[in-house]
C-alpha cells in the first residue's frame, strides 16, 4: 500500500465534526490532532470545574458548617452527637445526610449517607459502601475542618477536574488504539491512503464529536437543563457517535494513487483517447 504524503504535502486538519474532516486527520501532522484534543480537553476541564463548584463544593461547605461539635472518627467508626437525622446538604446535585439506613434523605442525584460503620455513595443505579479510616482517631468538627478546607479548596477544584480530564484523555488514546486495528484492516482492503499511525489518528479524531457532546451534556446537566438520566444517555451516545465517525471517516479517506488510476474517469481525456473512434460513414 502506498504511503501517505510527505510532511510538507500533508493536509491541515482542524475540523473533526464532519466525516471528511475526521478523514483529514489521518494524513495530517500529529500536531493537528493534539491541538484539537487539547481544545476538547480544555473545554471539558472548564466544565468539570464548573460542575464541582456547583455541586460538591456547596455540599461540603454546608456540611462543615452544620456538623456538630465533637464529631470524630475512632477505630473505623463515626461518632456524631445526634440521635436525629441531620441533612447537611440537599442541593439538586449532591446531598449529604447523617441518618439510619432506611431513613429518608435528600432528593439529590448523588447522596452521601453517613452511617456509624461506613458511608455510602448512592445514585439512581445503586450505591457504593466505603469504610472509614481504621488507623485514624481524629476530630472532624467545624473548628477542625473549616481552616483546612478553606486553605485547600481553591487548589482542589482545578486539580480534581484536571485528573478527571487526564483520565478521559487517556481513555481517548486507549479507545483509538482498540478501534485502529479493525479499521486498519478495512482500509487496506478498500485501498485507502493512510498508514498505521494514520489509522490511529483517524480513530482519535473520530472520538472528538462524542467528547464535545459529553462536555455539552455535563454543562446542561449542571445548569439543570437536563436530568441525570439525560446525562447517562449522552454518556452512552458519545460512544455510538464515535463509532459512526470512525466508519464514515474511513469511508471518506482518499484512495491510493494506483487504485484511483485503475478506477479512472470515463469522461477524462485519457480515457477518451483509449477508446477507438468509429467511422460513422463506414459501411458494415
Amino acid at each position: 500500500m502506498a504511503e501517505p504524503p510527505e510532511e510538507d504535502q500533508r493536509p491541515v486538519a482542524w475540523n473533526p465534526l464532519t466525516p471528511g474532516g475526521v478523514a483529514s486527520y489521518a494524513n495530517a501532522p500529529l500536531g493537528n490532532l493534539i491541538s484539537t484534543q487539547f481544545v476538547a480537553a480544555f473545554l471539558l476541564w472548564l466544565t468539570a470545574m464548573f460542575y464541582l463548584s456547583q455541586s460538591w463544593v456547596p455540599a461540603i461547605d454546608s456540611t462543615i458548617e452544620q456538623i456538630p461539635i465533637g464529631t470524630r472518627i475512632q477505630n473505623g467508626r463515626l461518632f456524631i452527637h445526634s440521635r436525629e437525622s441531620i441533612i447537611f446538604s440537599d442541593n439538586r446535585l449532591v446531598g449529604i445526610v447523617w441518618a439510619k439506613e432506611d431513613a429518608p434523605g435528600p432528593t439529590s442525584d448523588i447522596e452521601i449517607r453517613l452511617l456509624p460503620n461506613e458511608f455510602r455513595i448512592a445514585t439512581m443505579i445503586g450505591y457504593l459502601p466505603l469504610p472509614y479510616p481504621h488507623h485514624e482517631d481524629q476530630t472532624i468538627d467545624k473548628d477542625e475542618l473549616s481552616p483546612r478546607w478553606g486553605a485547600w479548596r481553591p487548589a482542589i477544584i482545578p486539580v480534581v477536574a484536571g485528573f478527571f480530564t487526564l483520565f478521559i484523555w487517556g481513555a481517548w488514546a486507549l479507545l483509538a488504539t482498540i478501534y485502529a486495528w479493525p479499521i486498519r484492516v478495512a482500509i487496506f482492503f478498500r485501498d485507502k491512503l493512510t498508514s498505521q499511525l494514520g489509522s490511529w489518528k483517524l480513530c482519535s479524531a473520530a472520538l472528538m464529536p462524542g467528547a464535545f457532546l459529553l462536555t455539552a451534556a455535563l454543562l446542561f446537566y449542571t445548569l439543570g437543563r437536563i436530568p441525570v438520566a439525560g446525562l447517562i444517555i449522552a454518556f452512552a451516545a458519545h460512544f455510538v457517535l464515535g463509532w459512526i465517525f470512525v466508519f464514515f471517516g474511513a469511508v471518506a479517506l482518499p484512495l491510493i494513487p494506483e487504485a484511483e488510476r485503475e478506477q479512472g474517469n470515463p469522461f477524462s481525456n485519457e480515457q477518451q483517447k483509449k477508446k477507438p473512434r468509429k467511422n460513422p460513414f463506414k459501411k458494415k
